[in-house]
C-alpha cells in the first residue's frame, strides 16, 4: 500500500523537496561533506533535491518516517500529510 495523496503529485514532490533542503546536513543522504555539496551547481541542487523528494516519497509507504542528516520525514496517514523535521522542529507540512 503506498502513500494515499489527493493533490498534484508534482506540487508534493516539490513541496517535500522544499522541506527536505532545509534539513541540515540532508546532503549527507548522498554521502556528500559540504565542501561537495556547495561545489553542486543550483541546477544540480535542485536536482538532487527533488530525486531524493519523489525517493523518500516511495519509502514512506513501506517506513513512515525516514532520517535523513539531522531530521527527519514522517508520513501521518490519519492526518493525510507529511511533515518535515530539521532535529526536532517541524519545518514544514506537506498536505496530500
Amino acid at each position: 500500500m503506498g502513500v494515499k495523496y489527493t493533490g498534484d503529485y508534482k506540487i508534493i514532490i516539490e513541496n517535500l523537496a522544499d522541506g527536505i533542503y532545509q534539513i541540515d546536513n540532508f546532503y549527507d543522504f548522498f554521502e556528500m561533506n559540504i565542501e561537495d555539496w556547495n561545489e553542486c551547481s543550483d541546477e544540480e541542487k535542485k536536482n538532487y533535491s527533488n530525486t531524493l523528494a519523489d525517493d523518500i516519497f516511495y519509502a514512506l509507504a513501506a517506513d513512515n518516517t525516514i532520517n535523513i542528516g539531522n531530521g527527519l520525514v514522517k508520513y501521518n496517514s490519519d492526518k493525510s500529510n507529511i511533515e518535515v523535521f530539521n532535529d526536532k522542529i517541524c519545518i514544514k507540512t506537506i498536505k496530500l
